[in-house]
């Protein structure tokens, strides 16, 4: 399996400090620059999915800061920032694999979200689903 990362494809779709976030443990270790990646990626879907714009958005322009304590949002898609305080974001990680994220437009929402409902899925997975916060330093 090749782990080298193809940046000059990325430049289209994550902003400048997202990609320099990314990159941060490149040397250090190589498989965290896949989960971040994917992290802003997935980040950005829930976005979208969210506001029911889809892919009609530059994604670029919409920019996600990650830290251990928050995922901060800012929307530059007008040339200016809009008013993003409304929605809330968490990212998950599933048997160290895979990564979802989930945007909520109400916080309290976020905070009582049960997981759980994905064990009504039998598509998804015939075991107990256990998720791990995405935390990065």
């Amino acid at each position: 399996m090749n782990h080298e990362f193809e940046w000059r494809r990325v430049d289209s779709v994550l902003a400048p400090s997202e990609i320099e976030w990314i990159q941060q443990n490149e040397w250090t270790n190589p498989t965290s620059v896949y989960q971040r990646f994917f992290q802003i990626w997935t980040l950005k879907e829930s976005y979208i999915k969210c506001t029911g714009e889809g892919m009609s958005r530059h994604l670029k322009k919409l920019n996600f800061h990650v830290s251990p304590e928050h995922i901060q949002f800012c929307d530059l898609t007008n040339n200016d920032v809009q008013r993003t305080e409304q929605y809330h974001f968490k990212s998950y990680i599933y048997n160290y694999s895979f990564i979802f994220s989930l945007c909520l437009q109400q916080s309290h929402c976020l905070e009582s979200f049960n997981i759980d409902c994905f064990q009504l899925l039998p598509y998804i997975s015939t075991h107990r689903i256990t998720l791990e916060p995405c935390e990065h330093n």
